[in-house]
């Protein structure tokens, strides 16, 4: 068979095999996507299957465009045809066809026909026959003689999606509630779908010529394997061709593997209800599965695990009987919760506290496996403290990313041996032993961290709001009666859409630095130079001089905002003593503000941070 050409560009997520123009249809076993879909039924995505995971404005977009291509091919030559790929499926006792390879494209395949027969309702003439007929195909190729969907998705109730779009025709999904990651994705690509068929398609009579060159001139080739235990053998082999296959889906199938079929549901609601927590992490990019199982993985052994085949070969390792994968099996929704809370920065033991609120800040994740290893301490709260602290001599002192993911294996190992009893100073001491823990010189690299920042630019902003965060709440702490308790996340709370928050003040503005020598525009635009004002404090100006902001600094409910005024007598003695204390290692005058305060203010900036820090422990 001649072969006229090829158009798929190549796109390593896309195919794992090239689409191919033909002269004739392909000649070992070929199926249009209209006999596939009503012969292979019902079409079953079965559990050991990974998510749907197609991307609207990646895959999708350049499968939608390549077939545009071919339907301009296919209306100008009569004798043109096209090759999607191999589908590869299993039959099992249900009399079902269940899909080893190709759920991706057959997934994306099956929403663009209910796609274009749900753009096709209430417009077709059933006195014209070509457009009746094409119509009833759509609707036979979607749906059995029930109206039931011919692409099952059960894993992740992906069918109640599919079974929606068919019978309520639209992608509003209120009704069907919470939607997992799966329904979010079949929900998100149909709509894709039908806003590239309302673009590109429009008229009635383009869309019925499209679905008829989708139904009769698309082919695909169908591979049957009879046996379960062959199928799954051959999905993990697929790891190298398609959409890359991560370590969580091939644990998956390693699982299904190595259980009883009469134990696949209870695997499937187990894998569901970890899946479940997951999907409620606030960070998409962090909730996960592979990031989960490489975090528990790291957590219980206290080894780094570098990618997927190694994060793998642990797994199969660590569930080499039959019981270690029962203890695996009710461990999957305990342990997604307390990713979860962790991975939200709240506390597991108390979900309405905040954790580790530096890398909340800074959207940090690398610590959660040592927090998973500690979620049996009664000292947990001071362990998520120290977490924090370490993770942010991580930030300032500009560790490689690479040391310090090797310092979080070691220290998981650490924490790990611990009784649950352990003490705070147990808790610490068995952190300094881990490997990479203590920072030598730490005071000194996050102090020439800190001093190069300026407020000029953008990119330094996030790392200066947090110092000031830090101080101020250091020394609010210290003004008051008690543990005043109040969380770093209030200082770091920005102002957006009118609702109030913490602003960086410029204390002399930079509209004043025009003038200035580079040297004392650099001084000006540092640290020292800085304050945090909230939004409602009357906000003044950016064009403010300094002496014009004494009354906002002074009604501040900052303590180090306030040390920027005089005091007015009418302070508590705590603090009053500690404003006093500042202003006697940094004498204010807003109205000779200059370079020489600033580098003084920026030395006590830098002091009050190492203290609040305790760089001492951790250097």
């Amino acid at each position: 068979m001649h072969i006229l050409a090829i158009s798929l560009r190549i796109h390593s997520r896309y195919h794992n095999d090239m689409s191919r123009r033909l002269n004739g249809p392909p000649d070992s076993d070929p199926f249009s996507v209209s006999r596939l879909f009503e012969e292979t039924y019902p079409l079953v995505i079965p559990r050991w299957q990974r998510d749907y995971a197609w991307d609207p404005d990646d895959q999708v977009k350049v499968f939608l465009e390549d077939l545009t291509e071919f339907f301009e091919e296919a209306r100008n030559e009569r004798n043109r045809y096209y090759l999607l790929g191999q589908v590869i499926v299993v039959g099992n006792d249900s009399d079902e066809y269940e899909i080893v390879d190709g759920q991706q494209r057959l997934t994306t395949l099956f929403l663009l026909l209910t796609a274009l027969l749900n753009g096709l309702r209430g417009k077709i003439d059933n006195q014209v026959t070509s457009e009746a007929t094409t119509f009833a195909s759509l609707l036979k190729c979607v749906g059995d003689d029930q109206s039931r969907v011919r692409l099952q998705s059960p894993f992740q109730e992906g069918t109640q999606v599919l079974q929606h779009l068919l019978t309520v025709r639209t992608n509003t999904t209120s009704a069907l509630g919470a939607l997992s990651r799966t329904q979010n994705n079949l929900i998100a690509v149909y709509g894709f779908i039908e806003d590239w068929i309302s673009s590109e398609l429009k008229e009635k009579a383009i869309i019925l010529e499209f679905s008829k060159v989708v139904m009769s001139k698309i082919y695909l080739t169908r591979l049957v394997i009879d046996d379960i235990p062959v199928a799954l053998d051959y999905f993990e082999k697929m790891n190298r061709r398609g959409l890359p296959l991560a370590a969580a889906d091939l644990l998956k199938n390693y699982l299904f593997s190595q259980i009883p079929e009469e134990t696949y549901s209870e695997l499937t609601n187990q894998w569901n209800l970890m899946q479940k927590e997951l999907d409620q992490v606030t960070r998409k990019s962090l909730g996960n599965t592979e990031q989960f199982v490489k975090s528990w993985a790291v957590s219980i052994s206290g080894a780094k695990v570098t990618g997927s085949e190694p994060l793998l070969k642990f797994w199969k390792n660590e569930l080499g009987t039959p019981e270690k994968i029962e203890i695996f099996k009710r461990e999957l929704k305990p342990r997604g919760e307390l990713f979860r809370s962790i991975a939200n920065f709240r506390n597991p033991k108390n979900s309405d506290n905040w954790i580790v609120e530096g890398g909340k800040h800074f959207n940090g994740s690398q610590f959660i496996s040592v927090l998973m290893a500690g979620k049996d301490l009664e000292n947990f709260n001071f362990l998520s403290e120290l977490v924090d602290r370490r993770f942010i001599s991580y930030v300032y002192a500009k560790e490689r990313t690479a040391t310090f993911d090797s310092v979080i294996a070691s220290w998981s190992k650490k924490i790990l041996q611990l009784e649950s009893t352990a003490s705070t100073e147990e808790i610490l001491q068995a952190s300094r032993d881990a490997t990479g823990f203590r920072i030598p010189g730490l005071p000194e690299m996050i102090k020439s961290g800190i001093e190069t920042l300026s407020y000029s630019k953008k990119s330094h902003a996030k790392r200066l709001r947090y110092v000031l965060a830090r101080v101020s709440k250091h020394l609010d702490t210290e003004a008051r009666e008690g543990d005043w308790g109040k969380p770093i996340t209030d200082y770091l709370t920005t102002v957006r859409s009118n609702v109030p928050g913490m602003d960086m003040d410029h204390i002399l503005g930079q509209i004043y630095l025009t003038n200035e020598s580079e040297e004392n525009q650099r001084i000006f635009n540092s640290i020292g130079a800085l304050t945090l004002v909230f939004s409602s404090d009357h906000r003044e100006d950016t064009k403010t001089k300094p002496h014009e902001k004494v009354n906002m600094y002074k009604k501040s409910r900052y303590i180090f905002t306030q040390s920027l005024a005089p005091l007015s007598g009418s302070e508590s003695e705590r603090v009053r003593n500690v404003i006093e204390n500042i202003q006697a290692q940094v004498p204010i005058n807003l109205n000779k503000w200059d370079t020489a305060t600033v580098t003084k203010r920026t030395s006590y900036i830098v002091g009050t941070f190492l203290t609040s820090l305790g760089a001492e422990d951790l250097s």
